[in-house]
């Protein structure tokens, strides 16, 4: 059965040094049989995740856990595989062909450290601005009294 509560939606946050990959427009240019493919190898993903999540929890065999691990390996090759022939030329590089985009779903990245949503600063952080953290802010903010020239 599936979840009736939808995530939050992630921070739309690009920096302009971050160009992004969307999925789902890439997603809604797929043929049937692509989605279907693709589809069909992220659910048993999901599922050979959850098996593992069963075997730690309720301790089920070494058998089945053995088992869940090269289910994840298998499935995480085949959906990779599965998504890169599905792709079109370029989907994954800016317009200049060299500069790698990054997942659209990741949301905000600091433009100073790299920090994200789910990789914050140590000690944590929030969002300054549209693509810098507040631990990068304080330390780049001028002292004051100083004179920035």
């Amino acid at each position: 059965m599936a979840d009736t509560q939808s995530a939050p939606a992630p921070v739309a946050v690009d920096g302009p040094a971050f160009p992004r990959f969307s999925g789902a427009e890439v997603w809604v240019q797929l043929t049937q049989e692509e989605k279907a493919q693709i589809g069909a190898v992220a659910i048993e993903l999901v599922a050979s995740w959850r098996l593992r999540q069963r075997v730690y929890e309720d301790q089920l065999s070494d058998i089945v856990g053995r088992a869940a691990e090269a289910a994840q390996v298998l499935l995480t090759r085949m959906l990779a595989m599965e998504v890169s022939e599905a792709l079109p030329d370029g989907a994954l590089e800016a317009e200049d062909g060299i500069t790698p985009r990054v997942p659209s779903l990741l949301g905000g990245i600091c433009r100073d450290c790299g920090c994200t949503q789910e990789d914050a600063c140590p000690g944590g952080c929030g969002w300054a601005g549209k693509d810098q953290c507040t631990a990068c802010a304080a330390e780049n903010a001028p002292a004051a009294g100083r004179l920035e020239l």
